[in-house]
């Protein structure tokens, strides 16, 4: 990523004949409009890989057009955001209110059991919660949705500039691969999912709004091929082992975990390459030729445990861009390529992801167990 990349927050609202500016002091600038109070911010700050994912995670599920709030059942995705505009935009965490919403809300115990719960994960204190909960039309999980919202609109609207220049950044492509890979990931946080199946990842979806959507294509196609990106009326996917293949190599490049705030969905994606049969074939192959190269197809097959006629077919097509065949007296020997030993190193990287997200996998089912267990019997 680029260094000390800075905007210039004042910069940003000194042409909008809305907005009333003035400098406070070199570090801080006065906010207001003709009929709200003037608020402090930071004239300068530093557009840093934990504040470019926030910004995405509320633009895909937030809103920041008036009030500015983020809506996910995923308290870890609410915990980053609250930290880093704390630490980036000085939004004091105190500003934010807590709503949330819930299918079952006729259910009064359950009600009064999420409650506390949401308000001792985020580190908020009751003043912040609205106190009813609001009626949610679709299934919820047994915790609810939560909601967090800062009532003050100048909030919204430096969050609104902010993502306006990024936007533009974006489109005009004046961002290096790993902010984007980092925008990426906060998208997949708000708006992705992963299927699998019992031989691996199947695929992955990114689902979007009118709005959502060129900017989502421009931000995919800058860390994978066009084609690789398939669109399908209000989502678009990336399926099949060499396409997920490609998307992986960038985030393993980048050392980002994709899904990174919802270790579940990490999991799913990274287990699910590593298990795929493919994968599995694979690094049978790679791993054989890098420890004895240089041996023909046949004993190749061999060392593999390996059928003979399916070893030449997976070395001469399957694996092309992965090995390297030399002829030699009407022999084909076999050599690992660059992208041999890339592949190995990734598949390396994911297997050193997957016990910290096993632990965050079971840090979240302990929560949710504390809150079934109390509800078990407090019913």
């Amino acid at each position: 990523m680029k260094q000390n990349r800075k905007i210039n927050l004042f910069k940003l609202f000194e042409a909008h004949p809305d907005f009333i500016i003035k400098y406070n002091s070199n570090r801080t600038f006065l906010l207001s409009t003709q009929f709200r109070k003037p608020l402090t911010f930071p004239t300068n700050i530093s557009l840093s890989e934990g504040l470019l994912k926030a910004l995405y995670i509320v633009f895909g599920d937030g809103h920041y057009k008036s009030k500015l709030n983020l809506t996910n059942k995923n308290y870890r995705i609410h915990n980053f955001v609250l930290e880093v505009f704390k630490r980036e935009l000085k939004f004091d965490k105190n500003i934010w209110r807590l709503r949330i919403l819930h299918h079952e809300t006729r259910n009064k115990e359950l009600m009064n059991l999420i409650k506390p719960y949401w308000l001792s994960i985020l580190m908020f204190n009751e003043n912040q919660l609205y106190p009813k909960i609001s009626s949610e039309k679709f299934n919820t999980d047994m915790e609810g949705i939560a909601r967090i919202q800062i009532d003050k609109l100048t909030y919204a609207d430096v969050v609104d500039r902010l993502i306006e220049y990024v936007n533009m950044l974006i489109f005009t492509g004046n961002l290096s691969k790993k902010e984007y890979c980092v925008i990426a990931d906060a998208i997949l946080n708000a708006e992705g999912s992963v299927s699998k199946e019992y031989d691996g990842i199947h695929k992955i979806t990114i689902s979007f709004n009118k709005s959502e959507k060129d900017l989502f294509r421009t931000m995919f196609t800058k860390l994978i091929s066009r084609h690789e990106l398939k669109e399908k009326n209000d989502r678009f996917t990336i399926s099949k082992w060499k396409n997920i293949y490609q998307l992986l190599k960038v985030f393993t490049e980048f050392n980002i975990v994709p899904f990174s705030l919802r270790p579940k969905d990490a999991y799913n994606l990274v287990s699910g390459f590593l298990n795929h049969k493919r994968t599995k074939a694979l690094r049978n192959y790679l791993e054989t030729i890098q420890k004895s190269p240089g041996k023909s197809f046949s004993k190749m097959a061999e060392l593999s445990n390996r059928n003979w006629k399916s070893a030449k077919v997976t070395l001469q097509i399957r694996t092309k861009e992965f090995i390297r065949i030399k002829k030699s007296k009407n022999r084909h020997l076999t050599y690992i390529s660059e992208e041999g030993k890339n592949l190995l190193k990734l598949i390396m990287k994911l297997e050193s992801w997957l016990p910290i997200l096993e632990k965050m996998i079971e840090e979240d089912k302990l929560l949710l167990n504390q809150l079934k267990e109390v509800n078990r019997v407090c019913g």
